[in-house]
C-alpha cells in the first residue's frame, strides 16, 4: 500500500514537472536515465537483483556524469552515446563477475 501511495504521489510530481497528464508528453528520457542508474550500479539486465546503495551509487555517477558533461560544454545526443557505451561496460563488467562468482573465484 505504501509502494501505490508513493507511485501516486511520483505521478502527481511528474504532472506537475512536465505541465501534463498524458503518458506519451514525458518521453522515454526518464527510463532510460532510471535502468541506465541501475545498470552502472551492478544490477544484471540478464535477471537476478541488485540492491538499493549499488542503485543509489549508480545514479550518484550518472548524476556527476551528466553535470560534467555539462560544465564541459558535451550536447544531449553525445550524452547519451556515452551513456549507451557506459551501460554496455557495465553489462559485460557485471557478466564477467558473474562467471567468476560461479565459478568461485575471488
Amino acid at each position: 500500500m505504501l509502494a501505490a501511495v508513493l507511485a501516486g504521489l511520483n505521478g502527481i510530481l511528474e504532472g506537475f514537472r512536465i505541465t501534463s497528464i498524458d503518458p506519451q508528453a514525458g518521453g522515454n528520457q526518464i527510463m532510460f536515465l532510471a535502468v541506465a542508474a541501475a545498470v552502472i550500479g551492478g544490477t544484471p539486465l540478464t535477471g537476478g537483483s541488485g540492491t538499493i546503495v549499488s542503485g543509489l551509487l549508480g545514479a550518484t555517477v550518472l548524476g556527476i556524469l551528466s553535470d560534467g558533461f555539462t560544465l564541459i560544454g558535451i550536447n544531449a545526443f553525445t550524452f547519451n552515446i556515452i551513456l549507451a557505451a557506459a551501460i554496455l561496460a557495465a553489462m559485460i563488467f557485471n557478466i564477467h563477475i558473474g562467471r567468476i562468482r560461479r565459478k568461485g573465484g575471488k
